[in-house]
Parts: C-alpha cells; sequence; structure tokens
C-alpha cells in the first residue's frame, strides 16, 4: 500500500505546479486580450475595407477590450492563488473541503487541472488521509514515517 503522506506531498507539490501554470497562462490571455483591443483599434488596416472607427469608437473599444482582458486576468491570478492555497492547506494537512472544493473547480480546468482534480478526489476521500488530517498538528513533522512503520 502507498504511504499517504508521499502522495499527500506529491499533491500538493502538483497543485503548485498546476496553480503557477494556469495562473501564468491565463494571465497572459488577459493581457493579450486588451493588446488586441489596442491593436484593433489603432491600426484602421486591420479591418480591411471597413471605414477607420472614430475616436468615440476607438475608447469604447479599448475599454470594454481592456476591462474583459483585466478580469480574465483577475480572475486567473484568483484561481492560481486558492489552487496554491489549496496546495499549501494539503502540506499542512488543514481544509480538506476547500482541497475537495478546489479539486473540483481543478476538474474544468484541462488537462492538467483535471488530472490534478481526479487525483485529488481519489486521495484526499481515502481513508487514511482523512485520518492524517484528523491527526495534522498531534505527530511532528518528519516524524510520519515512524507512526505509519514505513520508511
Amino acid at each position: 500500500m502507498a504511504n499517504p503522506v508521499e502522495n499527500l506531498k506529491v499533491l500538493s507539490i502538483f497543485h503548485y505546479i498546476v496553480g503557477a501554470l494556469y495562473g501564468l497562462y491565463f494571465a497572459f490571455t488577459g493581457v493579450m486580450t486588451g493588446l488586441m483591443g489596442y491593436l484593433t483599434t489603432m491600426n484602421p488596416g486591420m479591418t480591411a475595407g471597413a471605414p477607420a472607427p472614430t475616436a468615440e469608437a476607438q475608447k469604447t473599444i479599448m475599454l470594454v477590450m481592456g476591462i474583459t482582458g483585466g478580469v480574465i486576468a483577475l480572475l486567473a491570478l484568483i484561481y492560481a492563488a486558492l489552487t496554491i492555497w489549496s496546495g499549501i492547506c494539503i502540506a499542512r494537512r488543514r481544509n480538506r473541503y476547500f482541497s475537495l472544493v478546489m479539486a473540483s473547480v481543478n476538474l474544468l480546468a484541462f488537462p492538467f487541472g483535471t488530472a490534478l482534480g481526479i487525483f485529488a478526489f481519489i486521495l484526499l476521500r481515502k481513508e487514511e488521509t482523512v485520518w492524517w488530517y484528523a491527526q495534522a498538528g498531534q505527530v511532528p513533522q518528519g516524524q510520519e514515517s515512524q507512526v505509519t512503520g514505513q520508511q
């Protein structure tokens, strides 16, 4: 049988990695959305054959695209921060239900988040893992192998 403490360490590390990857990816997407709005309004040649937008239309398009890009970037950073926080909670064996909720949210982020969410659901619902969360704070850090009898 696999050591649940080692599995929890691996799961927390995966949370850090996936949180960082998706945070960077979606933040980049948000920045690119804002940049596309700017470039679209500032370069009339991009709309071949269409009349150049008026100054008021340019301001409106830039504002809408800028707000959209900002919202995407903000949501990405929140998602990444919550995923990383879930990894911290797993490493400390605290807030198991929060980590289960984040596992369900991660299922929507294909492909890495889906794999992470499935792994988290499987591991966090095992009886051994529930026991380790119940014992959190009672076993000194680094002494887990002595309690489980595994090396």
